[in-house]
């Protein structure tokens, strides 16, 4: 049982877990992201968050892969959404990078 890995394992300030995505109520079996270990259960007084889009976790310990599943519904507010959502987020990573000197014709 998840709860018992958990428990058995206090030392643990991060557990990673595989997401499954779906559209339109279907699993999206052969997506390239379900094979990535992303990182979402964690001891909230021994990590830090940085990044400004898909912030990353930052922590000095130890982490362990949980073998359940997140499902995960990007698509749940339709399609149009989704890809506002994706412009709205490659407009403030370009903002970023530009306020933190990269240079895009170098």
């Amino acid at each position: 049982m998840l709860s018992d890995k958990i428990q058995n394992n206090s030392d643990n300030i991060v557990y990673s877990l595989r997401r499954k995505t779906f559209f339109a109520n279907k699993w999206l079996k052969h997506n390239s992201m379900y094979n990535v270990w992303i990182e979402r259960l964690v001891k909230p007084q021994e990590v830090s968050f940085y990044g400004v889009i898909h912030e990353k976790l930052k922590y000095n310990g130890l982490s362990d892969k949980l073998s359940s599943d997140i499902e995960h519904y990007p698509f749940s507010k339709g399609l149009e959404n989704w890809i506002s959502r994706r412009n709205r987020y490659s407009t403030l990573s370009a903002e970023y990078e530009i306020n933190h000197g990269y240079n895009p014709n170098c």
